[in-house]
C-alpha cells in the first residue's frame, strides 16, 4: 500500500489595531482626539504623514523570494555523486535516502545530503550513444517497513546522470587531453583520462616521460605504442581511429603529418598491432 505523507497547516491572520479618530466640537481650536487625547495640529500632521507612508509602503512590490537552492552533480573519471541541499527536502533524515542500491545511503553535512557512487558499484546502469557514454543512478527513499501503512517520509525519486565523451584527442608529449565536456541541465559533466604512452621494447615497461622527449632514434628503429582509457568500468574497450607523427608536439600545427591509422584502420605496413588483454587499451 503506497505511504501517505500527511501535512496540517494552519492559516494565522494577524491585523494591527488602527486608532479611532473622533472629532470634537468645532470650536474647540481644530482640536482631534485620537484614543481620547488631544492633538494638535503638529501631532495630527505626523499622524497623516504616518498614514501616507504606511499606505506607500502597502502599494511597492513585494521583495524577490531568494533562489531556489540547486541540486549539484558531480562526474570524475571513476564516480560520480549528488549533493542535495536539505531545503528542498524538509522532513527528511539522511537514514530516509539511498542509491537504487539500498547498500548505497546518504551521508551529510549541516546543509546537504551527499550520495556517491563508483561508476561501476550501487547498481549504476550505462548506456551508450553516439557521442556519449551516460552513467545513470538515482535518489530513493527507504522503503516501507512490512505492514507499515502510513509515514511521515515523503516519497522522494531524484534521478541523476553523467556524460562522458566517446572521443578525445591525445599526445605522447605531456599526455595532453583535449576531451569534450557536456553540461545536460541539472545532470552531470564528466570526462576520461585518454592516454598516449610510447616504450622503448615490447614489454611495456619503463614508458619514455615528459623530459625524455624529444626522443631521438635511428632510422628504422621500432617504437612501441599503448593507448589507453583510465576508467574501473572493464566494459568499455577502446579504438585508436586516427593516429598520425608530427615533427612538433602541437598536433593541430601545420606542416609535415604522417598518419598511419586512418579510420581505425592502418595504412602503414610496418606498424603491427600487438594483442592485450585489457580492451580498454591498445597496443602497436
Amino acid at each position: 500500500m503506497k505511504s501517505v505523507f500527511l501535512l496540517l497547516s494552519c492559516l494565522v491572520l494577524a491585523a494591527a489595531r488602527k486608532a479611532d479618530l473622533t472629532y470634537e466640537d468645532p470650536t474647540d481650536a481644530g482640536q482631534v482626539i485620537i484614543d481620547g487625547q488631544p492633538v494638535g495640529g503638529d501631532g495630527l500632521n505626523e499622524m497623516v504623514e504616518d498614514e501616507l507612508l504606511d499606505d506607500l509602503g502597502s502599494a511597492l512590490p513585494p521583495p524577490s523570494p531568494p533562489p531556489e537552492p540547486e541540486v549539484n552533480v558531480t562526474c570524475s573519471k571513476n564516480e560520480m555523486s549528488i549533493r542535495i541541499p536539505k531545503q528542498l527536502l524538509r522532513g527528511l533524515d539522511r537514514e530516509h535516502l539511498r542509491l537504487t542500491d539500498l547498500n548505497c545511503p546518504a551521508t551529510e553535512t549541516p546543509t546537504h545530503f551527499i550520495l556517491r557512487t563508483d561508476l561501476t558499484e550501487c547498481r549504476t546502469k550505462s548506456r551508450h550513444t553516439k557521442d556519449f557514454v551516460i552513467y545513470m543512478n538515482k535518489v530513493e527513499e527507504i522503503p516501507l517497513l512490512p505492514g507499515q501503512i502510513i509515514t511521515r517520509v515523503r516519497e522522494v525519486e531524484i534521478p541523476f546522470s553523467c556524460y562522458y565523451s566517446n572521443t578525445g584527442v591525445v599526445s605522447a608529449v605531456g599526455l595532453e587531453v583535449k576531451s569534450k565536456k557536456i553540461i545536460f541541465s541539472k545532470k552531470g559533466r564528466g570526462e576520461f583520462v585518454l592516454e598516449m604512452k610510447i616504450f622503448p621494447n615490447n614489454n611495456f615497461r619503463d614508458q619514455y616521460k615528459k623530459k625524455d622527449f624529444p626522443v631521438q632514434v635511428t632510422l628504422r628503429e621500432i617504437l612501441f605504442v599503448e593507448v589507453s582509457v583510465d576508467t574501473e568500468d572493464g566494459r568499455l574497450a577502446i579504438l585508436a581511429e586516427d593516429c598520425f607523427a608530427t615533427p612538433d608536439p602541437n598536433p593541430d600545427k601545420s606542416g609535415l603529418k604522417y598518419t598511419f591509422i586512418k579510420d581505425g584502420c592502418r595504412i602503414d605496413d610496418t606498424m603491427r598491432p600487438i594483442p592485450t588483454d585489457d580492451q580498454r587499451s591498445q597496443r602497436f
